[in-house]
């Protein structure tokens, strides 16, 4: 999207891909919300199945579904999707060199930058890293440090589902410490099922993890005993984002996972990387016009918060609330919204993948009605709200 986008208002661009082709091989669970193809220009062809609704299951085996009427989400071939948007910046004017890997960058005291790629080197003015989880070139250029998820995923087949529109999200420490498990549904039986555990919170590697749920967790046992798989993938997803700092003086700009702008909540954070990659781009033709580098990169990361910073906000504090419940508190979490089902209508009317602090507010509001009217609610709600405001600092 940052090649399309500078390319497409006029400037010279070099797009360089470590991969034989991009998108390959995947690191994406593949689901992306409705609301990105309504504002951007995305491939239709990429669309395999829509989802309206999530189960969502306890670590105690309760379970909760939230819907909507329409699909919100799609789920898409990530790699095929990849390699639409590479054509489209081609198609724009960008150029594309495929296997050729960053390793370096130096700096010239009279401003511009040398990349050095492991089949080429070229000088430029300025440089848009969108290098993804691994965040190895960002890091080696001073880019802020994150928390990091380890995510695996496996695409199987003849799995039992529940309902091809409703993907289901699983909870439990003994199976995803700091995350969770899902099942992503692509339809006629295929499946991707898949966690992410928090690197620092795992005891196991991930695809432990993986085994482990595929053979012991109690919503799947009995679905997937017939299932095969045919093939396994993972990546990393940075959250807490994003980093202080979305760009280098010298000229350099990070945008998505490179520059943590994933959501906290989901590890989603193909939207937001759409729109800062869109964003970079127009900041590059900024800079090529005045030569103003540093007025330029401010700009683009101002342009970056404005967009997005908010809800980054919002769900690196989500994560830290959720991080804080055990396994006994969580299950208490789901009894109290089954028992009052209006506060999960709240969610249904008024949630939003894309964009989760919509609902924030007008659940607070309910919450505070459902104590007025059952005062017997008071403490649960109290510490759940005691929880939250720590979450906050």
């Amino acid at each position: 999207m940052a090649a399309y986008q500078a390319a497409k208002l006029g400037l010279k661009v070099l797009l360089l891909e470590e991969h034989g082709q991009a998108g390959s091989p995947p690191h994406c669970a593949g689901k992306l919300s409705v609301k990105a193809f309504q504002e951007f220009s995305l491939p239709s062809q990429c669309i395999l199945n829509g989802v309206r609704g999530a189960l969502f299951h306890s670590p105690g085996n309760l379970e909760i579904e939230v819907s909507k009427p329409n699909p919100e989400s799609y789920i898409i071939d990530r790699e095929l999707f990849d390699r639409r948007l590479a054509e489209e910046a081609i198609n724009a004017g960008a150029e594309a060199v495929f296997k050729c890997k960053v390793r370096q960058v130096g700096f010239h005291p009279g401003g511009g930058l040398t990349v050095k790629g492991s089949s080429l080197e070229v000088k430029v003015p300025v440089l848009i890293i969108a290098e993804g989880g691994a965040r190895r070139l960002a890091r080696s250029l001073g880019f802020q440090g994150l928390p990091v998820l380890k995510g695996i995923q496996a695409e199987m087949e003849d799995v039992s589902l529940e309902r091809e529109d409703f993907v289901e999200v699983f909870f439990g420490w003994k199976f995803f410490p700091g995350f969770f498990g899902w099942l992503i549904p692509v339809g006629e039986g295929k499946a991707r099922i898949g966690l992410c555990v928090r690197g620092d919170m795992a005891e196991m590697s991930p695809r432990a993890y993986l085994e482990k749920m595929l053979r012991e967790y109690p919503p799947l046992k009995g679905r997937v005993g017939k299932a095969w798989i045919g093939r396994v993938y993972g990546g990393l997803i940075p959250v807490e984002g994003p980093v202080k700092k979305m760009w280098h003086p010298k000229g350099i700009m990070a945008v998505g996972d490179a520059a943590g702008h994933a959501k906290s909540t989901t590890g989603g954070g193909v939207l937001f990387g759409l729109k800062a990659g869109r964003l970079a781009g127009e900041a590059a033709s900024r800079l090529a016009e005045t030569g103003r580098v540093e007025e330029a990169l401010r700009g683009y990361q101002q342009a970056c918060l404005k967009a997005f910073g908010g809800e980054l906000s919002f769900t690196r504090r989500a994560r830290r609330f959720l991080n804080r419940l055990s396994d006994g508190e969580l299950d208490q979490f789901f009894r109290f919204l089954s028992a009052h089902r209006s506060l999960l209508k709240v969610a249904e009317g008024r949630g939003d993948t894309a964009y989760q602090s919509k609902v924030w507010k007008p659940l607070l509001k309910a919450s505070a009605r459902l104590v007025f009217e059952k005062p017997s609610t008071l403490k649960f709600a109290g510490r759940i709200l005691w929880r939250l405001l720590q979450s906050m600092v």
